[in-house]
């Protein structure tokens, strides 16, 4: 540590070893010292220099690099010097050099150790897989997958969501540093969550008390108060959806405009970047200026004291008047203070210039490797050897220029050629403010709030008001180099912030604000019109609602009488058609239902009471079923029963035609197998007496009928089954990988010939998994309005893809189909479906009640 007082004198003691006490000091005293005095001491002291700070130290960067750690390799090892002095006694400061820096991992520690805490999780992970945890450690030993996850989506989204945290990570060396927080959003979606299921909750116990007090006795409720219900209900459930979508749509919204500041505010930076990284030639004029003026001079004490100003700020670098034939120097001007030793690169590089120009062989006198080199594709300096008057950058150890060189002719030399190379960081200090300033007079950019910085000297642009709340922003682009969106809070505003490191120039970074009042407004805007929409969309109903409410009311009163009437078996009364619409469609059907009441009403209590009323429970099963009439009564046939604990019978039949006769036939049918199946398990017997008993009485017409008829008893611990099948549909087996099979066997139906002719039943097997649907023709022949049958062929495809469903959805899947299919047309025939599976644990739900 060098110290100087007030006078410049350096007062660190002497029994502190220090590194050449000397040329420290010589150092100091060219912070303050000419133009003239640092470029000889810059050429006089340069091995010493090298010797004591390292080759690459130049002394112009160090100048202008004030309370900034400036890196330094000093025989092939880091170090680093600072300095400061006292701003109202520019002598008086400190100089310190270090020349031993800590290491990696004690640095990586202190650092570590000081910020976990404001964590919730975090590790660190070396590339060799080892593992180093903090006390906050809550990834319980899955380190390698929250690594993996977070290193493959970090090219994505940024961050990954797992165990309830948000993960990050940065690449630190060998090290991954990552680190987990709680997410606000998280804890919203989990308070959303919460709301939508207790309003959902509400909404279900609401509407049980509601069909409990309808059902009650206790309780009158008019017609016409069920209609205000029903109206409101109607009104507001859809006023309460809407609601709910426009709160999503708002959330949206919100996200949509952030993401949008997010492009725009992208793409403005990157344009202000593109624009300032191609500004080489915006400085052209400039150029060309200094040209003419270097042609004049050693005549002009004017341009002298401007290149001699320019020399002293350090912007400009080198200035070279040459002679166009054979390169020769007329006039140079080189800062010693910048770089050193440039006549070595300017001299190949004006010979170059002037050979693409004019053909010339000036490079045959240049060393072949640095000729070689130079012209190589590689270094990509063809552009340049071709473009006068084009300005282009070049980096230069660690400064970068802007390279420019033109031909002129003149009295006295005839054709001359003039090379400068001036300081890019110097020229765009001064173009930036400028640049940034016309962002207010652009449309596109004038709501934003623009900023750079140059990072290396912590100067911003185009004023340091906003520098210490985005002092940290800056740090982590500069750091990490990658963009930073997020929102920020500067002199009591809310903001949001995109920070991206510049692409074009070197050390620079830049940032766009945008009040987050301009989203809020346009939310607000949002919000504002979506209630005032919801307002006349509810004054509305309320009208249309009370103009059709007396339309309903009339024919319910109607229908009130005809209840009325019914319940007195008053078969006797009419209602009085009032309307030609569905009321008066219904007046008419209700009519005609009085008609068939006693009758239909009895075949379907008798018919209903033929049905299994409750599925037997047969663990390691499941059963489920279903039976639809295409009118009141049907010609349906279905049972099941268990014949002892290890035994269960499905019989599934369909008796041709539906209605009274078909379900006179199925009672039979019911009573004969049923008694038969008291004597004995043999279905070839059983079908030869229902055969007998059928043919005998229904082979006439009008009453022929007959029954297609499948049975089959299963063995419930093995899953193997004997069956018998009298022409009826094959029942389907699903296989545990979603193949579809059909257990066939040839047969005639019951009751068709006298005497019944199979003599041996089949088997198959239901193995774990499995499933067996059981159907009558009803659903595979259901056409429609399209006059297109169902058909076995979607019937297959439908199943086999409920491999995984349980018998209760499959059931429900196949009748919403058929319902589909249907599209509300009068059914042909019956409907009945038996799903049998066979679960592959025997923990299993085992029985479904269709």
């Amino acid at each position: 540590m060098y110290v100087f007082d007030d006078k410049g004198a350096l007062i660190t003691p002497r029994n502190i070893n220090l590194k050449s006490r000397f040329l420290a000091a010589k150092l100091w005293s060219m912070l303050e010292a000419s133009y003239e005095e640092k470029s000889n001491f810059a050429y006089k002291y340069r091995k010493q220099l090298n010797s004591f700070l390292g080759k690459d130290f130049k002394l112009g960067p160090f100048i202008d690099n004030r309370n900034c750690l400036i890196p330094l390799i000093v025989n092939a090892k880091t170090a680093y010097i600072y300095w400061m002095n006292n701003p109202k006694s520019h002598k008086n400061g400190i100089l310190m050099i270090f020349w031993d820096t800590p290491s990696f991992e004690l640095r990586f520690n202190q650092i570590i150790n000081r910020y976990y805490s404001k964590f919730d999780a975090t590790f660190a992970r070396y590339n060799n897989g080892i593992v180093k945890s903090f006390p906050n450690d809550k990834v319980e030993n899955d380190y390698d997958n929250i690594f993996l996850q977070t290193v493959l989506k970090d090219n994505q989204d940024g961050y990954i969501d797992s165990k309830g945290l948000l993960w990050k990570y940065i690449k630190l060396d060998e090290l991954n540093f990552i680190a987990g927080m709680q997410s606000k959003a998280n804890e919203y979606n989990d308070y959303h969550f919460k709301f939508i299921l207790t309003a959902f909750m509400l909404g279900i116990i609401i509407t049980i008390i509601y069909i409990l007090i309808i059902k009650s006795k206790e309780y009158y409720f008019s017609i016409k108060a069920k209609l205000i219900i029903l109206f409101f209900t109607a009104v507001f459930t859809p006023v309460m959806g809407f609601s709910f979508l426009g709160y999503k749509y708002i959330s949206y919204m919100k996200e949509n405009l952030i993401a949008k500041f997010g492009k725009e505010s992208r793409d403005l930076l990157l344009n202000i970047d593109r624009e300032l990284g191609a500004s080489g030639n915006a400085f052209r004029d400039d150029f060309r200026k200094m040209v003419r003026e270097f042609q004049d001079y050693n005549e002009k004490e004017e341009y002298r004291k401007n290149f001699a100003k320019s020399l002293e700020t350090n912007d400009l670098a080198v200035i070279e008047r040459r002679l166009a034939s054979d390169a020769t120097i007329i006039n140079q001007l080189t800062n010693h203070v910048i770089v050193e030793g440039l006549t070595v690169v300017t001299d190949p590089f004006s010979k170059c210039c002037l050979d693409t120009m004019f053909n010339s062989t000036l490079m045959d006198s240049v060393d072949p490797i640095l000729r070689n080199a130079m012209q190589s594709p590689e270094l990509g300096m063809s552009i340049f050897w071709n473009s006068p008057d084009f300005v282009q950058i070049f980096v230069f150890g660690d400064l970068e220029f802007y390279l420019y060189w033109s031909l002129a002719k003149s009295e006295k030399y005839g054709q001359e050629y003039y090379f400068i190379m001036r300081r890019t960081d110097r020229v765009l200090r001064n173009f930036i403010p400028q640049r940034l300033k016309a962002c207010k007079t652009n449309i596109k950019e004038r709501e934003y709030k623009i900023f750079a910085c140059n990072n290396e000297r912590n100067e911003w642009f185009p004023n340091k008001s906003y520098s210490k709340a985005l002092k940290t922003i800056s740090r982590r682009i500069n750091y990490t180099g990658k963009p930073i969106e997020t929102e920020i809070d500067i002199n009591s505003e809310h903001y949001l912030l995109l920070g991206i490191k510049s692409d074009k120039l070197r050390g620079y970074s830049f940032y766009a604000l945008y009040p987050y009042e301009n989203i809020e407004n346009e939310l607000s805007k949002a919000i504002y019109y979506f209630a005032i929409s919801i307002l006349v969309f509810i004054l509305f109903a309320l009208f249309l609602g009370y103009r059709l409410a007396q339309t309903f009311l009339n024919p319910v009163n109607q229908l009130k009488n005809g209840v009325e009437a019914i319940k007195e078996r008053n078969t006797n009364f009419r209602i009085e058609v009032l309307q030609n619409d569905e009321f008066g469609g219904l007046a008419n059907s209700f009519n005609k239902m009085i008609e068939n009441f006693k009758e239909m009403e009895l075949a379907k209590d008798v018919q209903e009471s033929l049905l299994p009323q409750k599925l037997p429970i047969v663990d390691g099963y499941q059963l489920s079923f279903s039976n639809k009439m295409a009118s009141g009564v049907g010609g349906d046939y279905f049972d099941t029963m268990l014949l002892d604990k290890d035994n269960l019978c499905v019989i599934i039949g369909d008796v041709s035609g539906h209605g009274v006769a078909s379900a006179l036939v199925m009672a039979i049918a019911k009573a004969t197998l049923y008694h038969g199946f008291n004597k004995t398990r043999n279905l070839i017997e059983l079908f030869t007496n229902l055969n007998s008993v059928i043919n005998i009485y229904f082979n006439k017409p009008p009453a022929k009928k007959m029954i297609t008829l499948f049975a089959t008893i299963i063995n419930l611990p093995t899953g193997k089954a004997t069956f018998l099948d009298a022409g009826h549909n094959y029942p389907m087996k699903i296989s545990v990988n979603g193949e579809i099979s059909e257990i066939k066997m040839v047969g005639v139906p019951v009751g068709i010939l006298k005497k019944f002719k199979a003599k041996t039943v089949n088997e198959f097997t239901i193995e774990n998994g499995e499933t067996v649907v059981f159907y009558t023709d009803g659903i595979v022949e259901a056409t429609g309005k399209t006059e297109e049958q169902y058909g076995y062929t979607r019937f297959k495809d439908s199943l086999s893809k409920m491999v995984k469903c349980n018998s209760e959805e499959i059931k429900n899947t196949l009748l919403k189909e058929y319902e589909i299919w249907e599209d509300g047309t009068e059914p042909d025939d019956d409907v009945t479906v038996f799903v049998l599976k066979r679960s592959s644990s025997n923990n299993d739900e085992s029985n479904i009640v269709g």
